[in-house]
């Protein structure tokens, strides 16, 4: 099973990890919380549960994480309770749980705006929605949410799945 670049593109491999979950907290702009993340990660540690991958809006104040999708419901029930009075005045929204999602990360040898584009372009076309992206110089990961199948389906079409290196994780 692949991802197919152009042949001119230097990427490496695609990794593929499923069974994970994505809490979105949304805060109301006029009223930050200015230690959103410190109770999101406590109540992740609270609810003994990996965050995987986390995502902050320096201009909102939302906070996106992503934690594996069996712990999902307990961190967000946690979650809850530490920003309890946080939703009794209105500055909070309840945290969302979207729990079908899957984890792409994708390794290059260098920076090659290109390869995402590709990757971009592919997901686009098939209306799956991005809910967070990370780039540095050799890889880039996107959280999408999407099934498992329904990423290989889009990234990894039976005709072309001897061409590239995909690994999926299990979480």
């Amino acid at each position: 099973m692949s991802l197919v670049f152009p042949a001119e593109l230097d990427a490496d491999a695609l990794n593929i990890t499923a069974e994970i979950a994505v809490i979105l907290v949304e805060q109301r702009v006029t009223a930050p919380i200015f230690d959103l993340a410190g109770k999101v990660l406590s109540a992740a540690a609270y609810a003994d549960a990996a965050v995987l991958a986390l995502s902050q809006s320096s201009a909102s104040g939302n906070f996106s994480f992503v934690v594996p999708r069996e712990a999902g419901s307990r961190v967000r029930h946690v979650l809850g309770q530490q920003l309890w009075d946080d939703l009794k005045r209105g500055d909070i929204q309840t945290p969302r749980l979207i729990e079908d999602v899957v984890m792409l990360t994708l390794r290059t040898r260098g920076q090659n705006p290109q390869i995402t584009t590709c990757l971009y372009e592919r997901l686009a076309a098939h209306g799956l929605n991005i809910l967070m992206i990370s780039h540095t110089h050799s890889s880039s990961t996107l959280i999408v949410q999407a099934s498992l199948t329904q990423a290989q389906l889009v990234l990894m079409p039976p005709h072309l799945a001897h061409t590239r290196s995909v690994v999926i994780n299990q979480q």
